[in-house]
């Protein structure tokens, strides 16, 4: 199974982003990936609304606020922060130490988990989930559907 992640690159003398494509990685190895690269998203030129307009669109499916789980959390703490706005207690997961320290020095009211969602169980009903890395290209490489689907019905059993 190919395993997607994010790592940085040069082009010209230009610090960039990229999508790179790892086989085989176990989810040690993507979180010591993303360990690397948290200051990305936790940086004064990092855009804080990249993804915002995503999540209010899946919120506007939510019938009230309630308990809230930001799956892939990150640094930064934007989605965090959406989620406080609208009223939710909410929670984080993420299986990098340096993500989880950043999104700790960012909101140290809130409770975080350091884990691998495809193997961690759900400590209580969440009325919204939202799996944003986890779904959208970040899988475990061993049963990476399996994980794809544990997601989906959290957040389906959250929904109903």
């Amino acid at each position: 199974m190919l395993r997607l992640a994010l790592g940085l690159g040069n082009i010209g003398n230009e610090r960039v982003l990229r999508l790179v494509a790892f086989a085989s990685m176990t989810p040690e190895q993507t979180a010591a990936v993303y360990d690397q690269i948290a200051q990305h998203w936790d940086c004064p030129d990092f855009d804080l609304q990249y993804g915002i307009r995503q999540h209010e669109r899946a919120l506007q499916f939510a019938s009230t606020a309630g308990h809230a789980l930001d799956i892939g959390c990150g640094s930064s703490g934007r989605i965090i922060d959406l989620l406080l706005r609208r009223g939710f207690e909410v929670e984080g997961l993420d299986f990098s130490v340096e993500m989880l320290r950043r999104a700790r020095a960012h909101h140290p009211q809130v409770r975080f988990h350091r884990a691998d969602i495809c193997a961690w169980q759900l400590p209580r009903r969440y009325d919204f989930i939202f799996p944003r890395g986890t779904v959208f290209g970040t899988f475990h490489f061993r049963g990476s559907w399996t994980c794809c689907a544990r997601s989906r019905a959290a957040c389906m059993h959250a929904a109903s």
